[in-house]
């Protein structure tokens, strides 16, 4: 049974400083113990580490869209996506998932982190008893600290919007104001989305946003060449509070326009 909305997924910004430690442990390891670990240890771990980062698709976050259900999967580093519609006139059971994403890159650097934490923890029992200094630890203290970040991390993202909300004056809330606010939170929890219009394309970056109430919608469009959009990913910002991905832009469907609607993330 999937484990939703528990543990908050990192960025890869925030994975990477988690992994350069790990690194940095093992290295120490190897140049103060004058030694290092076998064949056979690196490949148990190298098995170890891609079955957990596996495992860890059953940390999952859902949100509900206009018209359907998208939810990402993965730990600390989301890389899985799946969207799924709602047949008409059934809003409770969301039918096949009919766009599934995989990024590699997300799930080769997930994989990387288990991987050196099993390797440093393992080589360190594996010795510790030969070799009975206080050097041998560092390889455990590395790991355990790196472990700590990653759960600083994930707790403080999940919280970092509730900080965000908190430096905003709400009052005389106008709605010319409130796209700005909420495009900031937006870019707050997802960082690799700021100043996106500006990011190198081959043709070009745009974002469409859209009131709905007291929810502002957020489409980050990438221009197409051939298509008017090549790909798309839509937000949902509630009451300037909860930032939540709603996913991945709906195939389009012949003769559309090129618009997309940042509500369902469908072009029309």
């Amino acid at each position: 049974m999937f484990i939703y909305n528990r543990l908050t997924e990192l960025t890869i910004l925030q994975a990477l400083p988690v992994l350069v430690l790990l690194l940095l442990g093992f290295i120490l390891g190897v140049i103060l113990l004058k030694d290092k670990p076998t064949l056979k240890l690196i490949l148990i771990s190298l098995v170890l580490g891609i079955l957990v980062s596996l495992v860890s698709g059953l940390v999952g976050w859902g949100s509900y869209s206009g018209t359907g259900y998208a939810e990402r999967f993965g730990w600390p580093l989301q890389y899985s996506n799946e969207y799924r519609f709602f047949e008409e006139g059934d809003t409770t059971t969301p039918v096949v998932p009919i766009d599934l994403r995989f990024d590699l890159l997300r799930f080769c650097i997930n994989s990387s982190i288990y991987i050196i934490s099993i390797i440093n923890i393992l080589w360190f029992f594996s010795i510790r008893k030969s070799q009975k200094n206080l050097r041998v630890h560092v390889l455990l203290l590395f790991s355990l600290f790196a472990i700590l970040i990653l759960a600083i991390l994930s707790l403080n993202n999940k919280n970092m919007i509730g900080i965000v909300k908190n430096q905003i004056n709400l009052e005389d809330d106008t709605e010319q104001k409130s796209e700005p606010r909420a495009r900031y939170l937006v870019e707050t929890k997802y960082p690799e989305l700021k100043d996106f219009e500006k990011q190198s394309s081959f043709a070009g970056k745009v974002v469409f946003s859209k009131v709905v109430g007291s929810s502002i919608y957020f489409a980050y469009v990438v221009s197409g060449s051939g298509v008017p959009i090549a790909d798309a990913t839509c937000f949902k910002v509630e009451n300037l509070q909860t930032v939540s991905e709603i996913g991945k832009m709906i195939r389009p469907t012949p003769g559309n326009d090129g618009m997309i609607d940042p509500v369902t993330c469908r072009v029309n």
